[in-house]
């Protein structure tokens, strides 16, 4: 997937995922506008990282869809999107 497929499915993700689920605080709609969750994930889910669910990551952890990140950084207030990441 090209980069400008990423950049749409971020933009289509925050516009039909995040805004109908009345998320509105703006810090928060630019952090997953800028997030590039594909390089989060393995190649061969690259194509599934703005999908509304969890992925599989190594070592048994997983990629939370974007929702349940959300409501996870509204209880942690905005230093979970300032914190660094690492990246697979």
């Amino acid at each position: 997937m090209p980069n400008s497929s990423f950049a749409t499915a971020r933009k289509t993700m925050v516009d039909c995922q995040l805004r109908p689920s009345k998320v509105t605080d703006q810090h928060v709609l630019d952090a997953f506008m800028t997030i590039p969750r594909e390089e989060f994930v393995g190649k061969q889910q690259r194509a599934l990282a703005y999908v509304d669910e969890d992925l599989p990551l190594p070592g048994g952890r997983c990629l939370m869809e974007p929702m349940v990140t959300r409501n996870v950084s509204r209880s942690n207030s905005r230093t979970c999107f300032t914190a660094p990441f690492k990246k697979i």
